[in-house]
C-alpha cells in the first residue's frame, strides 16, 4: 500500500483486477483468477507465429490492453441487443461478454482460436470466415462489432461494405482501430514537420494499414455509414507516464489516460467509432 498526496492507493496487480472485473458479467469474473499458461488451456499465437496476437485478454495479458479491450466490448454489450456480429472474435473473450445481452456470431479466421473459443466460452456460435466474404444473408444483424481489426485487412472498403449489407437498416456499427496521428506524432508533425507515420508501430507486421481519425471517418462516410460518435482511448504523455510506474501505480496512470482520450479522438492512441446504416 502506498500513500500519494495522503491518499491510500494499491499497488498494481489488485487494484486492476477489480477494475477489470467490475466492467465483465458476473459469470465471467472467474476467468480473472485463471492462469491459462499453466499448459491446460492453449492460447494460440497469432497467424505469423507470433506469441501474445491473439491473448485471451480475461485471462491473462498486460492492464492497458486488458482495461481498453474489455472496455471496449462491456460498453457495447450494455446497448447490445438482438443478433450481434463479432468480426474477428479471436479467443472469443469478447463475443462471450455480448452474449449475456444478445444473440452473437462471431467470426475468425484462425482455426485454432476458434476450437480455443468454443472450449471456453459457450454461448456465442462461433464460425471460421473471411472478414471480406461474411456468410450470413443481407440485413440480417442488429449490430455488428470489430474491435482491432480493420487494420490487419488488405481490403478495408470490402470488409465495410459486407458490414453494411448484413447489417439491418438502423443498425449499428460499432469499430476500433489504431490512430497513427495520437498525440506524440501529432506534435511531431506540427513542430517539427515530421510526417505522421502509417502504422504506430513500423514494424508490426500484422497491421496493414492504420486510419488516422479523419480518413476513419471518410472512409465510413463513403461506405454509406452515418457517424453517431467516436471516442478515443489512451492520450499516452510518456514523461508523467514514468512516475506513475516508479511508484508501482501504473495502473492509475493507464485508466485516467484512457478516459482522458474519450474527449479526443483526433490524437488518442486508439479510436472507437459508432456508426449506424
Amino acid at each position: 500500500m502506498l500513500t500519494l498526496f495522503g491518499l491510500a492507493v494499491k499497488k498494481e496487480g489488485r487494484f486492476g483486477a477489480r477494475i477489470i472485473a467490475e466492467m465483465l458479467p458476473p459469470g465471467l469474473r472467474k476467468r480473472l483468477t485463471q492462469d491459462v499458461s499453466d499448459g491446460q488451456t492453449e492460447v494460440p499465437d497469432g497467424d505469423k507465429g507470433l506469441a501474445g496476437e491473439r491473448e485471451d485478454l480475461l485471462s491473462r495479458g498486460k492492464f492497458l490492453a486488458r482495461f481498453e479491450h474489455i472496455s471496449r466490448y462491456s460498453a457495447t454489450a450494455r446497448k447490445a441487443q438482438g443478433i450481434v456480429l463479432d468480426i474477428g472474435c479471436g479467443t472469443g473473450y469478447g463475443a462471450a461478454i455480448l452474449s449475456t445481452k444478445a444473440n452473437v456470431v462471431a467470426l475468425d479466421i484462425s482455426p485454432a482460436a476458434l476450437r480455443f473459443a468454443r472450449k471456453s466460452y459457450p454461448g456465442p456460435e462461433f464460425v471460421m470466415a473471411t472478414a471480406t466474404s461474411i456468410p450470413l444473408a443481407d440485413e440480417s444483424v442488429d449490430m455488428v462489432t470489430a474491435f482491432e481489426m480493420i487494420e490487419h485487412l488488405d481490403e478495408p472498403d470490402k470488409f465495410l461494405a459486407e458490414c453494411h449489407r448484413t447489417l439491418k437498416k438502423g443498425g449499428v456499427l460499432v469499430l476500433s482501430s489504431p490512430n497513427p496521428a495520437h498525440l506524440i506524432n501529432w506534435l511531431k508533425s506540427k513542430l517539427l514537420g515530421i510526417p505522421i507515420p502509417p502504422k504506430i508501430v513500423a514494424e508490426n507486421i500484422y497491421h496493414v494499414r492504420e486510419f488516422t481519425h479523419d480518413e476513419m471517418v471518410g472512409l465510413l462516410s463513403s461506405k454509406g455509414f452515418r457517424l453517431l460518435h467516436a471516442k478515443g482511448q489512451t492520450i499516452d504523455l510518456p514523461y508523467i507516464r514514468g512516475p506513475f510506474r516508479f511508484l508501482g501505480i501504473g495502473e492509475v496512470y493507464d485508466i485516467l489516460f484512457s478516459r482522458l482520450g474519450n474527449g479526443f479522438p483526433r490524437i488518442s492512441y486508439t479510436v472507437v467509432y459508432v456508426a449506424t446504416k
